[in-house]
């Protein structure tokens, strides 16, 4: 089954969907890490559903999960950043109106997370990107996936 998957998206697109999920995911993980190292305690649910939330609006407003991942270049590590950006405001927005309003007592985020959140996932998401193509290359040019061929001639 894995052999057929990567047979078929070995010439073809991966969808852009995986993309996206993946990306929330590894935004994910780095609030997860982010929170870690500052604080060496586990995040609340509700503050990852509220990271989840501006991941997957900003991912939306950029369109950066649209591109081929296996052509990965300069301007798609640059619309990452864009998007990381807008997440980045976004969730200090949330904070900032949070501490004026009171809305969530509980919800209280240092921007320091923002920002350890914030470098971290340029890092991943930029790395994911460079392993995915990688790896792409790897079984394009080295042919894991072998072919049946078929001599016929004459004798």
């Amino acid at each position: 089954m894995i052999k057929k998957y990567f047979t078929y998206y070995k010439h073809n697109l991966m969808p852009h969907w995986v993309i996206f999920a993946l990306d929330i995911a590894i935004v994910m993980c780095a609030y997860y890490v982010s929170y870690l190292i500052r604080f060496d305690l586990i995040p609340a649910l509700h503050q990852l559903s509220i990271v989840m939330l501006s991941a997957s609006l900003s991912f939306l407003i950029v369109g950066s999960y649209k591109s081929a991942v296996r052509y990965t270049g300069f301007s798609d590590l640059f619309n990452l950043c864009k998007s990381v950006l807008i997440m980045s405001v976004t969730f200090g927005f949330i904070i900032l109106l949070n501490r004026s309003l009171s809305l969530i007592p509980e919800f209280e985020i240092p921007f320091s997370i923002v920002l350890i959140h914030s470098l971290l996932s340029i890092f991943l998401l930029s790395f994911s990107r460079l392993i995915f193509r990688n790896f792409h290359k790897y079984l394009k040019y080295n042919q894991l996936i072998p072919k049946r061929v078929l001599v016929y001639g004459m004798s």
